[in-house]
């Protein structure tokens, strides 16, 4: 059991990684973006968080079911 925490722990902090790469890479295009892509480059934040919260829910989500199973309180 310790083995599996470790590797979705593991596996939580590569996601958080990637999703901040992807947010930082987004943002500096927006903050160097001509006045007339800025609220295009916003937007593309905005929805790039939003699609994050989701994947970072899912994800948990899934952790939550894979330890309910282990424990035998899940189908």
């Amino acid at each position: 059991m310790h083995r599996q925490a470790r590797e979705n722990h593991e596996k939580m902090r590569n996601l958080m990684e990637r999703q901040d790469a992807d947010l930082r890479r987004l943002t500096d295009e927006m903050n160097q973006a001509p006045p007339d892509k800025k609220l295009d480059r916003a937007c593309a934040v905005i929805n790039k968080l939003v699609e994050q919260r989701k994947e970072m829910h899912d994800a948990m989500e899934g952790m939550h079911q894979q330890w309910m199973h282990q424990m035998g309180g899940g189908k």
